[in-house]
């Protein structure tokens, strides 16, 4: 079972994917597969799951150990090769690094957790994080950011555009912190996607003089 603490280190990384609701299922199968793929990769903590009940959305709640082996495993070569389908199948994707800030269970008095904080009953994600809280609790810690523009670009899908994006950054840029997806194009020939591009704006903490 997942757990989500404050003080746990952990990287975060939700992503939302759009889909029709046609697709929801064979999706779900692709996303269980790469699931599989990523859980035996250096730094894997833990991965859920969720799918809509309209069969519009899909989302992936994922636990690593820190945000260099989450980049390393996006950018292996087994990972960037497999799963072309993915890209075609969506219609948007949404990933997001985020902080936990907030956390609340049913658990009774005198009960003892097991050493984390699960998010609800029996384990359930709650989805209550959203990047404006993040923002306000980063405010009160009187974080200065510098932000800076990124254009990611992929063959295989959005994710990875944002993915390769990040992690090129993060090889000479220190102290990343979140990213807000600016506007997403690509190119098409004879009727399908050939190729992803997205722009993002990065959020990097300034440090001490």
């Amino acid at each position: 079972m997942s757990e989500i603490s404050k003080s746990g280190g952990l990287c975060t990384q939700i992503t939302t994917v759009k889909l029709s609701p046609n697709n929801q299922d064979e999706i779900l199968r692709l996303m269980i597969e790469r699931a599989r793929f990523m859980a035996t990769q250096p730094g894997f903590v833990s991965v859920n799951l969720h799918r809509s009940k309209d069969g519009s959305h899909i989302v992936n709640y994922l636990q690593w150990a820190n945000l260099e082996t989450l980049a390393a495993a996006h950018h292996s070569p087994e990972f960037r090769k497999q799963w072309p389908r993915f890209g075609e199948l969506v219609e948007g994707i949404e990933p997001y690094l985020y902080d936990v800030v907030h956390i609340a269970t049913d658990e009774k008095p005198g009960q003892k957790s097991g050493g984390g904080e699960p998010t609800g009953r029996d384990g359930a994600i709650n989805y209550a994080l959203t990047m404006e809280t993040t923002d306000e609790s980063d405010r009160h810690e009187d974080h200065i950011y510098r932000v800076i523009e990124l254009v990611g670009s992929s063959s295989q899908s959005i994710e990875d555009a944002i993915n390769e994006a990040v992690g090129r950054a993060h090889k000479t840029v220190r102290n990343l912190r979140w990213f807000e997806v600016v506007r997403t194009s690509g190119h098409i020939e004879q009727g399908k996607v050939k190729h992803y591009q997205v722009t993002l704006k990065v959020g990097l903490t300034m440090e001490d003089a």
